[in-house]
């Protein structure tokens, strides 16, 4: 029964001063509203940034390459990097693989149809062992190479081709923009042997072949140069190219296992005479960039919450100094302080659930269709996230509870001395 007469004093009170009570929820409403879209913002495009920097430059993958000489323009390779250094790598604690990459060494033409028309370009195609492309493979498909059966050979595509053709090509063409799973399972021809801009030059002994090619997967990993090819399948091109059986590959792609060995890794591999390339620096840097404007960003929305903490804090010392004679009253027919403090304390929290209610399903709503215009206006690039505003139920209910939680004790110290006073002293004043 007690519960229920303090609810009915406060409503009766609420719905008397509609007008104060109309300006504090929508004082309230309003910051909540700012905050949640910059959180939605942070969770959405600054999250779902570190997300594909992540993909694209995860810490625990490096980049190994035998010694360069420089000599004016040219690098010359000065170092070896074999099977038997690959294996030692592989055998480094922390280590779970080294993937060789291992360059065609003949002229390579591609031809392809690309939404009716015929492409014919260069082709830059290296081999991989398979574990650098494995989470990159589509569903259904596999990247391995057997002499006897590969036929047609996988290979995976940058994600970077796809969004040349959609943004450059097909807008110069008139032709219309595919999607990331329109490649998947698309033939082409790669013609070996001969070059589409230089015909047969480097080609000595006139060798020729063409072979069919099957697309598995697109990669968003910036150390692979272009089109990836089975390891098995590019060792056996050019064995039929050179004649030779021994390989010298170019680079090797290791993954450590343990990011807590990634240094020891390092310095173990560079004894080896190689030369480490890691991409934690880049992805550091983009982290470092991605948290700066997270900074300033909550700086902003901090600076919101103190202006409206202060402007609730006014707005109820306001009321309590204009009701000091019903509080008075109140205590002199027998109510507590400590009802009289409650009493108040449930209207604050009954106006920023309101307002944190009301500023909450505002701002949702604007941070969705947002989300879907953005995300219609601009293009589908592979480095773009997901989302620009993210609002989950966490979120949304944290909004809210922080709104009731900001209202009560940005005027809890106005409360509890305005009740703290003797009845006399209260209605004297009013």
């Amino acid at each position: 029964m007690r519960a229920r007469k303090l609810l009915y004093i406060i409503t009766t009170d609420l719905a008397e001063h509609k007008a104060r009570t109309f300006s504090a929820i929508f004082v309230i409403a309003f910051t909540v509203g700012i905050v949640l879209l910059i959180a939605a913002l942070g969770f959405g495009f600054l999250g779902g940034a570190m997300r594909r920097a992540e993909a694209a430059f995860p810490p625990g993958i490096l980049v190994v390459k035998p010694r360069a000489l420089n000599i004016a323009m040219l690098s010359i390779s000065a170092g070896i990097l074999d099977r038997k250094l690959a294996d030692r790598v592989a055998g480094l604690p922390g280590v779970e693989y080294a993937a060789p990459q291992l360059s065609l060494r003949m002229p390579l033409r591609a031809e392809g149809e690309v939404m009716g028309q015929t492409a014919v370009t260069d082709a830059v195609v290296v081999g991989i062992g398979s574990a650098a492309v494995q989470s990159d493979v589509a569903p259904g498909y596999r990247f391995n190479f057997d002499p006897a059966t590969s036929q047609p050979i996988p290979c995976v595509v940058p994600r970077l081709f796809l969004d040349m053709y959609n943004y450059a090509y097909a807008d110069s063409m008139g032709l219309p923009k595919i999607n990331s799973s329109y490649p998947i399972g698309k033939l082409f021809t790669l013609h070996l042997g001969e070059s589409y801009l230089t015909g047969d030059l480097g080609n000595t002994d006139k060798k020729r072949m063409r072979l069919a090619m099957k697309v598995v997967g697109l990669s968003s990993n910036p150390a692979l140069p272009g089109v990836t090819i089975p390891l098995g399948a590019a060792e056996e091109m050019n064995r039929w190219h050179t004649g030779r059986d021994k390989q010298l590959y170019n680079a090797l792609h290791v993954k450590v296992r343990d990011l807590g060995k990634l240094d020891a890794a390092t310095s173990s591999i560079q004894e080896m005479g190689l030369v480490v390339e890691s991409q934690r620096d880049v992805l550091e840097k983009f982290v470092f960039l991605a948290r700066a404007v997270a900074l300033i960003t909550s700086c902003f929305g901090l600076v919101i919450v103190a202006i409206a903490a202060v402007s609730v804090f006014n707005t109820f010392s306001l009321i309590m100094n204009q009701r000091r004679g019903e509080i008075g009253l109140l205590r002199a027919v027998g109510a507590t302080r400590r009802f009289v403090m409650w009493l108040f304390i449930a209207e604050v929290g009954i106006v920023g659930l309101a307002g944190g209610c009301a500023g909450t399903l505002a701002s949702w709503a604007l941070a969705g269709w947002a989300d879907r215009r953005l995300l219609a206006a601009l293009p589908n690039v592979s480095f773009l996230p997901d989302h620009i505003f993210s609002a989950g139920p966490v979120l949304i209910l944290s909004c809210v509870a922080g709104a009731m939680v900001l209202s009560i004790l940005a005027t809890l110290p106005v409360i509890m001395r305005t009740a703290g006073l003797t009845p006399a002293s209260l209605v004297n004043e009013s």
